[in-house]
């Protein structure tokens, strides 16, 4: 498998020439990359094409979220991929996002139709730091929708998103 890298601000694009298989890990890593952008906030999402490996667009917390709070990295993203791809077969993507996504993006990404969502930190292990997360888990909320065939993927590279959030969270509650 060749691997071609391609820099494009803010983060690294990955193309392979394995059509069939995704690396769950690279994409993590470049949305952890991408979510150092909100020190306050680390929740980034990528949206990733499954045929093609191409990075299609990325999503990052609004930094100060009293502008719109539905800003969130999926909702960015996918709201990105909507205005730049009119006629994305969504279908055919993967969405990865350090944390899990809340019902609000999960919403979003099966009204969209991505194929397979990838997060890393859990909703739980937010809530037990004070982050204002739901109780309802993205892998729940997927199953309970009868329209919605995708899949839900947690814990990459958790080890990372945990210690981006962890490293944050100090930010954060000295802000608020």
């Amino acid at each position: 498998m060749k691997i071609h890298f391609k820099f494009i601000t803010p983060i690294l694009l990955i193309a392979t020439s394995n059509t069939h298989a995704l690396n769950d890990a690279q994409y993590m890593q470049q949305a952890i990359k991408l979510a150092q952008h909100n020190p306050i906030f680390p929740f980034s999402a990528i949206i990733v094409d499954n045929k093609t490996g191409k990075i299609l667009c990325t999503g990052l917390n609004d930094i100060d979220s009293s502008h719109n709070p539905t800003h969130h990295g999926e909702i960015v993203a996918i709201s990105n991929c909507s205005k730049k791809y009119p006629k994305l077969k969504w279908s055919q993507t993967t969405i990865y996002t350090t944390g899990e996504p809340c019902p609000m993006c999960e919403g979003g990404v099966m009204y969209a139709g991505i194929s397979k969502v990838v997060y890393g930190t859990s909703m739980p292990w937010l809530l037990k730091r004070g982050y204002q997360q739901s109780k309802i888990r993205a892998k729940t909320l997927a199953e309970s929708t009868p329209f919605y065939h995708g899949k839900v993927v947690g814990g990459v590279l958790q080890e990372k998103t945990n210690a981006l959030f962890a490293k944050n969270n100090n930010l954060r509650v000295h802000k608020l």
